[in-house]
């Protein structure tokens, strides 16, 4: 292991949406200069601004798979850029690796990719003269040069494969920011875990939980990699993913909802899922108060009547969802059981 390089990953959550970048770009730096105080190179792993994935896609007229990823790429570029610029701005040498200088090289599947292999020459060549190395998440580029995407998460799966090719630790920041043990619902005490095994994370993501996509647990399974989950705009230490860490008999997993359901104005609010999270179905927390699944479903049926055009949606892309998760249970079970004939 690599202790003086770190690769930190920010996602959608951490930079925000377009209008909130500038105010975030600083705590994002902040983040940065930390590891280099420490003496560490950061590659730093980004994904797009929050909701841009989404404008690019509802831009998409009429393209294949090929084309689709040639196009959203941009959303993580331009992250990228912005990144890289403001860095600079602060006196901290950075640049970025990205379009034909892309270092993470995937076979040619243009949807749900898997990697082939991380090219690490031109990412250590850059930490020589630079502080950070900044490159996008969710791409890769074939051996021909084109664009692919990985599943949703991809960026998550873009430092983890960076991290282990550079044999460097890897930290994920995130607006959800850690595993807990069951919650108290009288109290609404949630009591995160420092510490939770492979088989935890898998589990707890296989029951719904959004934290990080089980590929990216079962490839740190395979290579005995540490993954620390870390909150972004908190000091709480986050939970670590550890091949040291014992199984537990109960935990669960925050997945945030972001819809308003309070009269008094919009707010983040956690569900809980998980092996021992079933029995809490009901329960959902605002700052800590539970809410009661009438006033959920006031507001499903408030979009409901709002967004009428976009009900069939989810029936459209729900044959892809299932695709999606098929290839990641395929994806864990060769990573568990590479020796089974197929």
């Amino acid at each position: 292991m690599n202790k003086k390089i770190v690769v930190l990953k920010f996602g959608g959550s951490t930079f925000g949406y377009p209008n909130e970048v500038g105010r975030n770009l600083p705590k994002i730096t902040k983040e940065i200069q930390k590891e280099l105080n420490d003496g560490k190179k950061v590659i730093a792993i980004v994904s797009a601004f929050k909701g841009e994935t989404r404008k690019l896609e509802a831009e998409i007229n009429d393209l294949d798979d090929y084309g689709r990823a040639n196009h959203l790429r941009r959303g993580e570029e331009h992250a990228t850029e912005s990144l890289t610029s403001y860095l600079n701005e602060q006196n901290i040498t950075a640049a970025h690796l990205m379009k034909d200088s892309l270092p993470i090289i995937t076979k040619d599947i243009p949807k749900n990719t898997i990697l082939s292999y991380v090219q690490t020459d031109p990412i250590n060549e850059k930490l020589q003269k630079h502080d950070v190395v900044v490159i996008p998440g969710f791409v890769g580029r074939t051996n021909d040069g084109k664009y692919t995407l990985f599943p949703y998460d991809g960026s998550d799966i873009s430092a983890l494969v960076t991290a282990n090719a550079m044999k460097a630790t890897c930290t994920l920041f995130k607006d959800i920011p850690f595993y807990l043990a069951r919650p108290d619902l009288i109290n609404a005490k949630q009591k995160p875990y420092l510490e939770i095994s492979y088989n935890d994370a898998l589990a707890a993501s296989f029951c719904g939980a959004r934290i990080i996509h089980p590929m990216v647990v079962a490839d740190a399974q395979k290579n005995n990699m540490d993954i620390l989950i870390k909150p972004f705009e908190t000091n709480e230490p986050g939970t670590l993913i550890s091949g040291k860490a014992k199984d537990k008999e109960k935990i669960v997993a925050l997945t945030h909802l972001g819809y308003d359901v309070r009269p008094d104005g919009p707010g983040k609010y956690y569900s809980i899922v998980g092996p021992e999270a079933f029995k809490y179905k009901d329960v959902l927390y605002q700052h800590g108060t539970p809410i009661s699944n009438e006033d959920m479903m006031a507001h499903f049926k408030t979009e409901i009547n709002r967004d009428i055009p976009n009900i069939i949606t989810p029936f459209i892309t729900v044959f892809d969802a299932i695709a999606e998760k098929l290839e990641t249970v395929k994806h864990v079970l060769n990573n568990m059981y590479p020796h089974l004939e197929r």
